[in-house]
């Protein structure tokens, strides 16, 4: 019989909350208070890093792998999911999807699907980060 999660905390809640926003500011009230949170997970297996990502905020995904996240984590997000870098192409956020690169993601990671972030790229139509993921070795 598997556990049932138990539910997120207020702190939790703030954090995705900021995350999705871009809010650096709370994203960096809630680390200081509580460095443990960068490994926080919703219910999508999604961490603060994935939001960044996907909703293309570049200065706080950076804050959020400097404070320790995790670049490679997958999450379950059926629609843009798997790691933040997938995420990043399918927002064809340009910004991000660089600072990801340069970081160390995995340009081959490949999602439940078997999709490379090159292929999200191409099921969204996210040109930029396609050409992107292109002039850095990507061919799948």
């Amino acid at each position: 019989m598997t556990a049932t999660p138990a539910p997120p905390t207020d702190s939790e809640k703030k954090l995705f909350k900021a995350a999705k926003a871009g809010d650096i500011a709370t994203v960096q009230s809630l680390l200081a208070a509580e460095p443990a949170l960068i490994a926080t997970r919703d219910g999508d297996a999604c961490t603060p890093l994935h939001y960044a990502a996907w909703k293309g905020h570049p200065e706080l995904a950076a804050l959020l792998l400097d404070a320790g996240a995790d670049i490679s984590a997958h999450n379950t997000n059926g629609h843009w999911g798997t790691t933040p870098l997938h995420g990043a192409a399918h927002g064809n956020q340009t910004a991000v999807a660089a600072l990801l690169i340069e970081r160390g993601a995995d340009i081959h990671a490949l999602n439940p699907s078997g999709r490379t972030p090159l292929q999200e790229t191409e099921a969204h139509s996210a040109k930029a980060v396609a050409n992107l993921l292109k002039r850095h070795g990507a061919t799948h």
